[in-house]
């Protein structure tokens, strides 16, 4: 090894030290895609894993956007973790057709796809850890890409180099260019995707137009702009962790809201303010019984108007989203949900896929993801339903009500849930404490007991939804 890779090594090693990756032990899952960064950190956490006493395993995920392309670049990497003797995940989707049906662009169905594959993977094989090939140029990039679009703090932060769902980033002290030295040298392989150099995605024309003539005016403007971001995270952590202190000691809690006194809101600089308000929207799904992993968020046009509504001393409703509300009445600012409705032990919950949803009061915990095509084996406490049918539909999960029915024939036909728990021999104390899967006029499923015959997977199934249920 030349001083180059051994700086390029010891380099990996010093961010992942500085920030804690890895512990002794660690089950690591690499995302793969067969791209110059993801190979150059596989086969550098093959040589550290050793010494840094972990094991590792990789993930693909084919997007099938290049036809044959994409499935010369899945077969590459399966040849190359079979090289390497490294244990691969793979998993194809249309991504096209994903973006299409949810309505987002094609970036983000691509990235809500792969993390979603990456906690599917985690959760069934008992790996606590991902890394992602994220370099220093990325997070040059995304920088940017933001201060056009418009942040804040948290904006200028990019890319973290920990999550605290367990994603690393053990690349960020990289720049491209050390990356392909790397490669060059230790003759790495690796693919490229020509979709890298379509200037139609916002990224690409970052990198490829704006970057470059920045570079006029300050030839280190990666080095800057990771600066930027590397500098101001320890600001921002200091004042989330200030505030969520300050949170605990001020707020007011009950089983559907959460407040805060006004006048005494009023004290705070509004930059305190605002973080209060997002720590409150964030409490807002744990303070029933009825927990549910996912974060709602707000913009700052939003946010403006909840603290305008404290300073206009009068009684008022705010409908932010369709989950979430805000009052001011009598001196306190209260948030109330109507994402997690809970009554005389009713819930009522809005799906979102790749969240868990805690539900104590019956004792469950279930969880939603997305799958392709592909043929996949249920456990005992898993079942999976079409989705081809259901992705402009609002999926929601609740108690079953009086008139619910649930089709037990293609035709549709069935019987009301009250009558099919009663044949099915289910005590009546029990019946309600079964999670209905449904849209807002069907019922999909009833959870761990029966699939609608209208959505049980077909032969020309294109997309399945896998839900899992367990006892918390």
């Amino acid at each position: 090894m030349n001083n180059d890779e051994y700086l390029i090594e010891q380099k990996v090693i010093k961010t992942i030290n500085t920030y804690r990756m890895f512990e002794k032990n660690d089950r690591v899952l690499i995302g793969v895609s067969g791209g110059i960064d993801s190979m150059c950190l596989l086969h550098i956490l093959i040589s550290l894993k050793s010494k840094l006493e972990i094991e590792i395993f990789s993930a693909h995920l084919n997007h099938s956007l290049r036809k044959n392309e994409s499935d010369e670049d899945s077969n590459f990497v399966l040849d190359e973790c079979k090289k390497n003797k490294i244990k691969l995940f793979f998993r194809k989707i249309d991504v096209l057709e994903l973006s299409q049906r949810t309505k987002i662009s094609l970036e983000e169905a691509g990235r809500k796809a792969r993390y979603s594959f990456f906690s599917e993977v985690c959760y069934k094989y008992n790996i606590n850890k991902v890394a992602t090939a994220h370099n220093k140029c990325d997070q040059a990039e995304t920088v940017l890409m933001r201060i056009i679009k418009g942040t804040g703090s948290e904006g200028l932060v990019g890319i973290k180099y920990v999550r605290k769902d367990g994603v690393v980033r053990p690349f960020l002290g990289l720049t491209r260019k050390e990356i392909e030295k790397y490669c060059n040298k230790n003759n790495i392989f690796y693919v490229e995707d020509d979709t890298n150099k379509d200037l139609n995605y916002l990224r690409n024309s970052v990198r490829h137009e704006l970057i470059p003539s920045f570079k006029k005016y300050n030839p280190n403007i990666i080095e800057s702009l990771s600066n930027l971001a590397k500098n101001i995270a320890p600001d921002v952590e200091f004042l989330n962790e200030y505030s969520e202190r300050l949170y605990k000691r001020i707020v007011k809690k009950d089983k559907k809201s959460v407040a805060f006194h006004a006048p005494s809101f009023k004290l705070l600089s509004r930059s305190i303010q605002i973080k209060l308000i997002k720590i409150a929207i964030s409490d807002m799904q744990i303070i029933l019984d009825l927990k549910v992993k996912n974060n709602l968020m707000l913009n700052r046009n939003q946010i403006n108007k909840i603290i305008d509504m404290i300073y206009e001393e009068k009684i008022s409703r705010l409908d932010i989203s369709k989950e979430l509300n805000a009052q001011f009445q009598y001196d306190y600012l209260y948030f109330l949900s109507s994402f997690v409705q809970v009554e005389n032990f009713e819930f009522l919950i809005n799906i979102v896929l790749g969240d868990t949803y805690f539900i104590n009061f019956i004792g469950k915990k279930v969880f939603f993801t997305l799958l392709g095509s592909e043929k996949y084996e249920c456990k005992i406490n898993e079942f999976i339903v079409d989705y081809d049918s259901l992705f402009d539909r609002k999926l929601m999960l609740r108690n079953y009500r009086k008139n619910d029915k649930i089709s037990l024939y293609k035709n549709g036909s069935g019987k009301k849930i009250s009558k099919f728990l009663i044949d099915k021999k289910i005590k009546r104390t029990a019946r309600k404490k079964i999670p209905i899967l449904c849209t807002e006029n069907e019922v999909i499923a009833i959870v761990g007991v029966r699939i609608s015959e209208v959505y049980k997977v077909s032969d020309n199934t294109k997309f399945k939804l896998l839900i899992r249920y367990e006892n918390i």
